[in-house]
């Protein structure tokens, strides 16, 4: 887990107006909001802002006369060009636990696909409970057990004693099915031996 610096201005004006012109002097409106203080409105370089999206860190944020440890919460972009729109930041209390959402890497290539079944994704990310200087970059997940016909659940993710994960136990994470056209030959085959009468 990385420890990082940001720093930011206070923001007067508000309103889409404002944003446009933040946007355009290559800033980016920001939030930031945490437990027993009242949100601040800000504007972040838009290059250093950049830098630390994406990563599970600890941000330093400098504003005003104020210092505060802070996470990066949520970004918004422009969804068809891409550019970042805004941001929000959390203050947080480094003995307090906080919420945090980060990827699955998925290790291993599943038996069932080396004997040509198809490896399906439906989650790539989860929502866990731990304290600040414990968050992970990631969870690692070993798929490398799965057969076909068989799945991996939220529940069958190994962490750490210090990490609760949030996301429901049963929702599915992965699975290997047959290949396409192999169960309906299956069914088939299986129709026609039914349909065999034994020999007189």
């Amino acid at each position: 887990m990385e420890r990082l610096t940001l720093k930011a201005d206070i923001r007067e004006g508000k309103g889409k107006g404002a944003a446009r012109r933040l946007r355009a002097e290559g800033r980016i409106p920001a939030i930031l909001y945490g437990k027993d203080r009242e949100p601040v409105t800000l504007a972040i370089n838009e290059r250093d802002l950049e830098q630390i999206v994406g990563k599970t860190a600890l941000i330093d944020l400098n504003f005003g006369d104020e210092k505060v440890i802070a996470i990066l919460k949520e970004v918004q972009r422009d969804p068809i060009k891409g550019f970042l729109l805004h941001a929000d930041l959390q203050a947080i209390n480094l003995s307090e636990k906080i919420t945090i959402t980060v990827p699955l890497h998925f290790e291993g290539t599943p038996v069932g696909v080396k004997e040509g079944g198809v490896l399906q994704t439906m989650v790539r990310e989860v929502e866990l409970e731990c304290l600040p200087t414990e968050m992970p970059d990631y969870l690692a997940v070993d798929i490398s057990d799965l057969e076909i016909g068989e799945s991996l659940t939220i529940g069958e993710i190994d962490t750490p004693e210090n990490i609760e994960i949030l996301t429901p136990a049963e929702e599915v994470v992965v699975t290997v099915v047959a290949p396409e056209g192999a169960e309906e030959e299956a069914e088939e085959a299986a129709e026609g031996e039914e349909g065999e009468k034994p020999a007189e």
